[in-house]
């Protein structure tokens, strides 16, 4: 209803016809960045959380993106403004308390773009606790109805933006967030002013948003899109909906996103203090040959690094032994006697640690692969000696260094020097002592010159494949393809509508149309089924390479 509506660009009519997603959501990108200076990458990031914003009825978690520089004028206020015009019925404020929050999502259902937010949640918990609990849907608050004085529940779920200097925020508020970090704008950097009015460009954005999300927003909802390694629990939940979103737009647009999406996690540290010290002694025992560590030698350790929060933990002093028991107490971790029967003394063992490094501390990011490696294995029969860029391998196609007649002469090169493995995209580890970096005295050098007698290191080293080889490869690998596809239309598996490929090609497929009459199709096969019509040829996989194309 008119009465309902708080401002004049709330009244959104979808439009007409289908949207093209993808250049919908680049226009987007592209209006941010004409008022304000920020990498194109975490402009993007703003472009599907507004997304996120208009299918927000149908997603499970709510995260907050906060907007956050070091230093004020750095364009937060300007994002925000922008933002405001391109979300559904935002609501823009310079801060808020918990009553007017909860009352306001139960008037309006609005989308709170909050700015001035340095010291909004310092000392107010009980604006934090609703702010908190609007992360996932169905939570709420108790108030007593001021009409019948009668207890009821308060949805506080909806979709909140805010900015702030800093990240003074509690931790439980900071894992809920997604954060875009501002710079200050150079005078070399020119943007267009921007006078915080609405315009025709914005009015068609948010017809076009409408509208792709009455198309969208039931299928992007029910899908369940890869995370990037090490994204797990409350994390993942935060990016859910966006990753659904960006996979819709194409197979580049999902990679960028995930790739942004490492960007924030990676400079966002979201640990608390316990976390911080589980961390800390990890890499002590990593560097350590014994299983425990006393309770001295951490401290010192902890405490050598004036930078850390340990050497000024509590009114401008350092860290104490009780301290650290203390804070490893919450995590069943207990100091007890270690070393040898003649000099025991209080300490930690390795094994005490193992359960909570693997909950609270993220894994290191793992390699992966497409097509299994069919390389035998490496060997590691080699002596290190300067050798020519390009080498033959011997004839029974071993790894043995080939003899100086039998090798194309390319220049002088020393193996040494950055060896990068072909297929892992790594350099060899090619110290024989384990020691990274050593001397020249350490490997047995004198007077800066090490001996050739002393540089012998295991490397991987694997024979050169041939042109007849990666076609036997490539060919194998569409035999297994192909297969697959056959294997599935035999079984009566489902594939997509459109392009005619099951699940595990393009993603998950999904019911489409109006309560799915339209039937299953992957969520970009959809986009483009409505926008293009037709259909597709059956495709390789998400880089939509036809078998055809690869033969």
């Amino acid at each position: 209803m008119a009465d309902d509506l708080l401002e004049p660009h709330w009244a959104v009519e979808p439009a007409a016809g289908p949207v093209d997603a993808a250049q919908l959501f680049a226009e987007i990108e592209a209006r941010i960045l004409q008022h304000v200076v920020m990498p194109k990458d975490l402009a993007f990031a703003c472009a599907l959380y507004i997304g996120l914003v208009w299918v927000h009825e149908h997603a499970t978690y709510s995260p907050i993106l906060g907007i956050t520089s070091a230093e004020r004028d750095s364009g937060k206020s300007t994002l925000m403004g922008v933002i405001g015009f391109l979300t559904r019925r935002s609501v823009l404020s310079v801060g808020i308390s918990a009553a007017a929050l909860y009352r306001s999502i139960e008037k309006w259902h609005p989308t709170f773009v909050l700015d001035e937010c340095d010291e909004l949640f310092a000392d107010n918990p009980d604006l934090l606790r609703v702010v908190n609990s609007g992360w996932t849907r169905g939570q709420g608050v108790i108030r007593c109805d001021p009409e019948t004085n009668e207890p009821r529940m308060f949805s506080t779920f909806c979709p909140k933006i805010i900015a702030l200097k800093g990240k003074k925020m509690p931790d439980t508020m900071l894992s809920r967030t997604i954060f875009i970090s501002m710079k200050r704008r150079l005078r070399s950097e020119k943007v267009d002013h921007f006078r915080h009015l609405d315009d025709s460009s914005f009015q068609r954005m948010r017809s076009q948003l409408a509208r792709w999300a009455q198309d969208c927003g039931e299928a992007l909802g029910l899908i369940q899109p890869a995370q990037p390694e090490g994204f797990m629990n409350r994390m993942a939940a935060n990016w859910q909906l966006i990753f659904a979103i960006a996979d819709s737009l194409g197979t580049d647009a999902g990679a960028r996103a995930r790739a942004v999406a490492q960007q924030i996690a990676g400079v966002i540290d979201m640990a608390s203090a316990g976390v911080a010290l589980l961390r800390d002694i990890k890499i002590m025992f990593e560097a350590s040959t014994l299983d425990y560590l006393t309770s001295k030698a951490i401290l010192e350790n902890l405490t050598s690094d004036p930078e850390k929060q340990w050497a000024e933990w509590s009114r401008g002093k350092a860290i104490t032994e009780k301290g650290v028991a203390q804070l490893l107490h919450e995590y069943g971790i207990f100091s007890r006697n270690v070393g040898s029967r003649e000099s025991q003394t209080k300490g930690y063992r390795k094994a005490d640690f193992k359960d909570a490094w693997e909950r609270y501390i993220s894994p290191r990011p793992l390699e992966s692969s497409i097509f299994p490696s069919t390389r035998p294995p490496p060997c590691d029969d080699y002596t290190f000696a300067e050798k020519n860029a390009v080498d033959e391998p011997s004839v029974d196609g071993s790894c043995r260094p080939p003899s100086s007649s039998g090798r194309e002469k390319n220049g002088p090169f020393s193996s040494e020097i950055n060896a990068v493995d072909g297929w892992t995209a790594k350099t060899s580890k090619i110290d024989p002592s384990g020691n990274i970096g050593g001397t020249d005295q350490e490997h047995g050098g004198t007077g800066g010159r090490r001996s050739r007698r002393s540089r012998r290191a295991t490397v991987s080293c694997e024979p050169v494949i041939s042109e007849e080889e990666f076609q036997q490869e490539i060919a194998s690998a569409i035999a297994n393809v192909e297969a697959k596809i056959a294997s599935a239309i035999a079984d009566d598996d489902p594939v997509c509508l459109r392009c005619g490929v099951g699940a595990n090609g393009w993603g998950p497929l999904v019911p489409c149309g109006a309560n799915g009459s339209a039937g299953l199709y992957h969520l970009r096969c959809w986009t483009e089924q409505r926008t293009k019509g037709g259909r597709r040829k059956p495709a390789l996989g998400p880089e939509g390479d036809s078998l055809d194309d690869l033969k």
